[in-house]
């Protein structure tokens, strides 16, 4: 039997359940929810229900909702906490114990596999109209943790004295880059130089491919080099790439999954890395990718070791955001980003109830209920007595059934 499941964005994702598999939320008291694997039809055997299903028990904050043959869990998904409940279940049929078993247990290692953070290209941000601003500075391998592995912790404060400033645009029409449908223009201060100059890019709706950057002549690699997304922990993929100093073998490679901290916040990342050897050149560049701000830093060996890090970026929208904001026009909230008290002017008159999110759409505090006076008079709320975590937020603002949402990044 063939598993799959559909890896989705901000922590959920979709595991099929077999055609024969009954589940159930029971009451909030008890937190649970409960899979029923029958180990025949029914009617089949004198058996009862008991004597003939296996069931397994998950706390309902791993499980976002059931429906439509698909278990929805979120990324407090514990398989350890699965295998235990097998292991605790008294619904093993004996004629059908080692097919059930090896059933679910299939499942716990897509689900462990698939649960882990997943990249997409849009993640990225490159979107026309994007830009992204790093701080450049040099590196020391030894104060990085580049080993193979999860549960991995990287902190990275902005480097100095130099900078590499992207901004993206829709492009289509150039020569030399017949598939390019984007461009990054760049201005960079990188080892004491100043340059300027611009980068070809293919977004081909899975993947992000590098084709090439301007150059007398253009600099054009043939075939362009694929980013390799999707990126999931241990996925690798290799190419041959051809360009004006002749080959280059790329090999690519999701090294190793945890948290990154930047002056933005701290979020959970992957490491990628990218093995570039020619004839001439052998080196190595490392990446930190993020679903709230795609490549939060990279390094390179070269030059003794260059480090980039991310200073300036809109962030990625959330699902929250896509999925509740209905609109209140006229709602103000500043200073962004905020390390204490955060001012909300509203438009209206009215008791506002005020909540605020993370990135994944999951509710961290609900901030009260403020009573608006018209846009005259703005709302005070103090952020820093409930001790958050720098990072990116949600605020959001509801009134008479009506929502609002806004990013804030928190710093403290």
């Amino acid at each position: 039997m063939r598993f799959e499941l559909q890896c989705l964005n901000w922590g959920y994702f979709h595991v099929p359940l077999h055609p024969k598999c009954h589940t159930q939320f029971t009451s909030t008291k008890s937190g649970y929810a409960y899979i029923w694997f029958p180990s025949r039809s029914s009617g089949e055997t004198g058996r009862s229900k008991d004597e003939h299903t296996l069931m397994v028990r998950l706390s309902l904050g791993a499980v976002a909702c059931i429906k439509g043959g698909f278990l929805v869990l979120t990324d407090r998904f514990d398989a350890a906490e699965f295998i235990d409940s097998l292991a605790a279940c008294k619904y093993f049929a004996p004629e059908v114990t080692m097919s059930k078993f090896v059933y679910l247990l299939m499942l716990v290692l897509l689900a462990t596999k698939f649960g882990a953070l997943c990249i997409e290209q849009a993640h990225f941000g490159f979107n026309p109209g994007a830009e992204r601003n790093y701080k450049q500075g040099n590196w020391i391998q030894s104060t990085t943790d580049l080993s193979e592995g999860s549960g991995k912790s990287w902190d990275f404060s902005l480097p100095e004295p130099g900078y590499v400033y992207n901004s993206y645009h829709e492009y289509d029409g150039h020569s030399d880059f017949p598939t390019a449908n984007l461009c990054c223009q760049y201005t960079q201060y990188v080892i004491g130089i100043h340059d300027e100059g611009t980068s070809y890019l293919q977004n081909d709706g899975t993947d992000i491919i590098t084709l090439g950057y301007t150059g007398s002549p253009n600099m054009v690699w043939n075939p362009g080099i694929p980013h390799g997304l999707p990126h999931t922990l241990g996925k690798t993929w290799q190419g041959t790439h051809t360009w004006a100093y002749g080959a280059y073998t790329v090999s690519g490679r999701v090294l190793s999954e945890g948290n990154i901290t930047i002056p933005l916040g701290t979020f959970p990342a992957l490491c990628v890395s990218y093995h570039y050897v020619s004839t001439y050149i052998d080196y190595y560049l490392y990446q930190w990718e993020t679903t709230e701000y795609g490549i939060a830093a990279y390094v390179s060996t070269l030059n003794g070791g260059m480090l980039y890090v991310l200073e300036e970026a809109e962030a990625n929208g959330s699902a929250l955001e896509d999925n509740l904001v209905e609109g209140v026009p006229g709602l103000k909230i500043y200073p962004n980003p905020v390390s204490d008290k955060i001012w909300i002017k509203a438009p209206a008159q009215g008791n506002w109830e005020i909540s605020l999110y993370d990135i994944r759409g999951r509710k961290v505090h609900t901030l009260g209920n403020y009573m608006a006076k018209g846009p005259a008079e703005a709302m005070q709320i103090e952020l820093g007595k409930h001790k958050l975590s720098s990072g990116l937020y949600i605020l959001q603002a509801s009134f008479e059934g009506k929502k609002q949402c806004h990013r804030i990044v928190l710093k403290n």
